[in-house]
This record gives C-alpha cells, structure tokens and sequence, in this order.
C-alpha cells in the first residue's frame, strides 16, 4: 500500500498511481481532497535564493537552502529545454520535489545532481509541463 503524507501532516492511501519511465515524475491520484497546490513562480535568475524541500533518503521533512548559478543546455544531462543549476546539496530522495522560491512559490522539480560540480540539476517550471508532456506514463507497480 501507498500513502502520500501532505505537507500539513494529512495521510491518505493512495488509490492509483503512475510513473514516467526514465523521468522522476508520478501522477498519484488520493480519494480526498488535497491541501492546495504549489503556487508557480516566475523563474529566478542567477544569484536568487531556492530552497528544495522533501524527504531525502526517507527521513524527515527537509527545507534545504541554496542559489541559482545559472541555467544550462537540458541535452547535456538528457533533458530536452533549459536545466536550471543551484548551490542545493541535493541528496537521494530530493529527486522529484519542489523547488521553491523565497515566497514558497514552486520555481521548478529537483531531478539530480552533477557530479562534476556538487550541483543540483533541476527542471524549471517553464519546462514542467513539456516534460510531463513528453513522458510516457504507465501503471506504477506494486511496491515500486
């Protein structure tokens, strides 16, 4: 069985669910009515503050700090469109959440990190809609 803990410390089972291979994306759809959803922001610009928030590694909720360094050509990391690089110590588990700006609006999704640099890789949110677009999304698993 699935849950999905909302940010306000709700638990609700999840009832169906799907992934897109090869993206670090998921469409989970719940029998309740959820919390509201991220406000999207503009797209901050080098040098802006962003904070990643999630459940790295399965612990505990984290609101990781860090700043725009600057916004690179996507086909490097095998992402169609702009990857927006940031100062965040992405972690395992910090793939697939939000990022926000300093006024909590959703400015893009952590998708990795580069190794060469340290630097988390993130798909801004003018690219979100095309990348779910482009994903192809079929029934998760059990356990997956």
């Amino acid at each position: 069985m699935l849950e999905v803990t909302t940010w306000d410390g709700r638990t609700f089972t999840v009832e169906t669910s799907e992934v897109a291979l090869g993206q670090d994306l998921a469409v989970l759809r719940v029998g309740a009515d959820l919390p509201a959803t991220a406000v999207r922001g503009a797209e901050p610009a080098p040098g802006d503050e962003v904070f990643a928030v999630g459940f790295p590694g399965g612990g505990p909720f984290e609101r990781l700090r860090g700043r725009v360094v600057d916004y690179v050509d996507g086909s490097v990391f095998g992402e169609a469109g702009r990857v927006m690089r940031v100062t965040i110590p992405v972690r395992q588990g910090n793939s697939g959440g939000a990022v926000l700006n300093g006024r909590g609006e959703m400015v893009g999704v952590v998708f990795a990190i580069e190794r060469r640099t340290g630097h988390g890789l993130v798909i801004p949110i003018s690219g979100l809609d095309a990348a779910v677009e482009r994903s192809a999304f079929v029934p998760a698993t059990q356990g997956c």
